[in-house]
């Protein structure tokens, strides 16, 4: 039976190989994190942004309240950051249902965002001044 050696040199490289391929997809994988990290950054501005501009209407409306979300570019993103920093308020998509509240959202606020629910039988209940309204329907 032959035993080897650490004297041997490809013993030793072979053994070596053993624990810096994996360290190295450790590092690589720990960078790429980084860099993920770094180039999300702005989603997870956009969410804080979203935070601040709702956090007033939030305190406005009990939970499980169901209202209606509307907004000025009428992109999903928008949606579901208000969905989510509203949260426990349920958020629509939809006017069919004829929630009892609608949220109006100007994203853009460099463009002119004066829409008139009052067709869909919603008056204005607050204007929060950073481009988030809040109408209610009925006499409430």
């Amino acid at each position: 039976m032959i035993i080897r050696s650490f004297t041997d040199h490809k013993a030793m490289r072979k053994a070596a190989l053993w624990f810096v391929i994996p360290a190295s997809f450790c590092i690589a994988a720990s960078f790429l994190d980084v860099i993920r990290e770094t180039a999300f950054f702005t989603k997870r501005e956009e969410v804080e942004t979203s935070e601040v501009r709702f956090n007033e209407l939030k305190q406005n409306l009990l939970p499980n309240t169901i209202a209606c979300y509307i907004s000025s570019d009428n992109s999903i993103s928008a949606y579901y950051r208000a969905a989510y920093v509203l949260s426990p308020v349920l958020i629509k998509q939809t006017l069919d249902t004829k929630p009892p509240y609608l949220i109006y959202d100007c994203v853009d606020q460099t463009i002119n965002c004066n829409m008139n629910f009052v067709s869909k039988g919603y008056r204005i209940k607050k204007d929060y001044k950073n481009g988030v309204k809040l109408y209610y329907r009925g006499n409430r």
